[in-house]
């Protein structure tokens, strides 16, 4: 039954591409907003056990913008938010996972 409704939705994405566009800029707002709480709270849980705990946290901060941002821009974002927005937001991320782990590294 699930492979029938993700076909469905797949022929009705490439049918209304504007659609598709939309509802995946949607599923990329929750997904950030959700990655920037658990990455905020992930980094001040963390924060007196490692140090450079700030960048998880900045990395939060980040993402939740970024979410914010683009749910406030919605629809018409969809537009030009898909790959800008992953794109910032792997790097965000791809930097305080170095950070983080400089400090993991010097506290072994």
């Amino acid at each position: 039954m699930g492979f029938v409704l993700l076909a469905l939705a797949g022929l009705y994405f490439l049918v209304m591409p504007g659609v598709g566009a939309a509802v995946m800029t949607v599923i990329l707002v929750v997904g950030f907003l959700i990655e920037g709480i658990l990455s905020i709270l992930l980094g001040l849980r963390v924060s007196g056990q490692m140090g450079n705990w700030q960048w998880i946290v900045l990395s939060g901060v980040c993402a939740f913008v970024l979410g914010v941002v683009v749910l406030l821009q919605w629809p018409t974002a969809s537009q030009w938010v898909l790959g800008f927005m992953v794109g910032l937001n792997f790097l965000s991320t791809g930097i305080s996972l170095q950070f983080v782990s400089r400090a993991v590294r010097h506290a072994l």
